[in-house]
């Protein structure tokens, strides 16, 4: 189980710690583009613009994640993603416009993923209809909890990257 800690209106060029059993393992790092995108999340108070950085416990960046959605379409990320010595792109987007939850996929390694959170439920992650991550905030403790199938732990800051940023700003 991964847990780091969660801050609504924290400075979002502060370093967030990511903890697995006691032992840190890496940092998420929110910035803004240009000072347009920070004056327009200031001005409709959100967190919608800004570019989620994560690097392992040897400060290597692994994950960059930026919103891509157009104005009145579905939400879309974009996941750049070190992997074995290269840059993979994944894109992520919603397949209800209009519902109660949210539905979104993406596609790496060939391997179909889907995201399925209702309002007030943790995120969930599946691969082949089978539950494979729950993402969730616990706002009594003020963190995320992050808990992966162990099967996928090589893949961890992937998913880690695509959850914090699609839903992070939404709790």
């Amino acid at each position: 189980m991964t847990v780091y800690q969660y801050d609504r209106y924290i400075n979002k060029r502060k370093k967030t710690e990511i903890y697995i059993e006691n032992n840190k393992q890496g940092e998420v790092t929110g910035k803004y583009r240009n000072i347009w995108k920070m004056l327009q999340d200031i001005i409709l108070k959100s967190v919608s613009s800004i570019t989620y950085e994560l690097t392992d416990s040897n400060q290597n960046l692994v994950a960059v994640t930026d919103d891509v959605t157009s104005l009145f379409s579905k939400k879309k990320i974009q996941v750049h993603y070190y992997d074995q010595s290269e840059w993979n792109t994944i894109l992520v987007e919603e397949t209800t416009f209009i519902d109660l939850g949210d539905v979104v996929t993406f596609t790496y390694e060939n391997e179909s993923y889907v995201i399925k959170k209702k309002p007030f439920k943790p995120a969930i992650l599946h691969t082949n209809n089978l539950p494979i991550d729950e993402w969730k905030i616990n706002f009594k403790n003020r963190e995320v909890v992050f808990d992966l199938n162990t099967t996928y732990l090589d893949k961890e800051f992937l998913f880690l990257g695509i959850l914090h940023a699609y839903y992070y700003d939404k709790n």
